[in-house]
């Protein structure tokens, strides 16, 4: 499934006015809350965490033996982009590129060799 949401750029710009804080910096507060309850009842988090077949669900791919990575990447209109969480590294990567065609997941998989 390939999907664009251009819409995400305009959401960006959005967050960045109204927060003072840069799109990054919500993604992270974003992740953190989902996981710790702030944002979803724990039935809608239960939900999000149990992947298809294809290991997908409401706009995450979800990962590992113990499903505890998801993420997501996408592009459009020269931004590309990539966000992973491994609930049980606590660590979150985050690229966001205004160059079309970047890499962002592709770099991504690195760091997770990395880490």
């Amino acid at each position: 499934m390939h999907s664009h949401n251009s819409g995400y750029v305009l959401l960006g710009a959005v967050i960045e006015k109204v927060s003072g804080q840069t799109y990054n910096d919500y993604l992270f507060k974003w992740t953190t809350g989902l996981e710790k309850g702030n944002i979803l009842s724990e039935a809608s988090w239960e939900i999000m965490r149990t992947p298809n077949l294809s290991q997908y669900v409401l706009g995450w791919g979800i990962f590992g033996p113990d499903l505890a990575s998801y993420g997501h990447a996408e592009s459009i209109n020269g931004f590309s982009t990539a966000i992973w969480r491994d609930m049980n590294q606590k660590s979150e990567i985050i690229i966001l590129s205004n160059e079309d065609g970047a890499p962002a997941m592709r770099i991504t998989e690195l760091i997770i060799g990395i880490l």
